[in-house]
């Protein structure tokens, strides 16, 4: 089995240089082999403007790559029914399951996330998860990096799930903060 990481770090157009401690994250104007979004499967995600990064190494399977020596899955332990929404196609749920990021990566991807977050003009990343075959475009939004990040450590975010990462930027977005009584500005 094949797993991926990627994140779309959103209005970005120009790469940034990162290299977490390791692995690597690859990106689509440097490697052309990601420049294929997924456009049939995952078409809101394809169509978003910016750059798309992929977390992943070498392993000893013949030099592939990816993110399969970065991660794991609980296939025995589904996420139950009952915590997912019921709106879900049926057959979705059964492909849904726990994204667990191996300790000695969790600092570097957490940095990348971090990272790539501020890099956007947006202050917005799209991270997707995959697995081989089955896809339906299912995201999971709006997320603060701090709740995305705690999640990750907990073992709480799925494969095969897009999550909106945002770090809201008060100036850029409008929007005034209001006092801790709740009395406008």
């Amino acid at each position: 089995m094949s797993y991926e990481i990627n994140i779309l770090c959103v209005g970005q157009t120009a790469p940034i240089d990162c290299r977490p401690a390791g692995f690597e994250l690859k990106n689509e104007v440097e490697d052309e082999v990601l420049a294929a979004r997924y456009a049939d499967i995952w078409p809101v995600f394809s169509s978003t403007a910016g750059i798309l990064y992929t977390a992943g190494k070498e392993w000893d399977c013949g030099g592939m790559w990816g993110a399969f020596p970065l991660c794991d899955s609980d296939f025995e332990h589904p996420v139950p029914q009952d915590a997912l929404p019921s709106f879900l196609p049926e057959g979705v749920a059964d492909r849904l399951t726990p994204l667990l990021i191996h300790p000695q990566y969790l600092p570097g991807l957490e940095n990348v996330v971090q990272r790539l977050v501020k890099a956007s003009p947006r202050k917005t990343i799209l991270f997707q998860t995959r697995y081989q075959g089955g896809d339906w475009e299912l995201f999971f939004g709006t997320m603060t990096v701090d709740a995305f990040l705690q999640r990750m450590r907990e073992g709480q975010l799925l494969f095969n799930v897009c999550y909106l990462v945002t770090e809201p930027d008060e100036a850029a977005s409008g929007m005034a903060r209001q006092p801790e009584d709740g009395a406008p500005a």
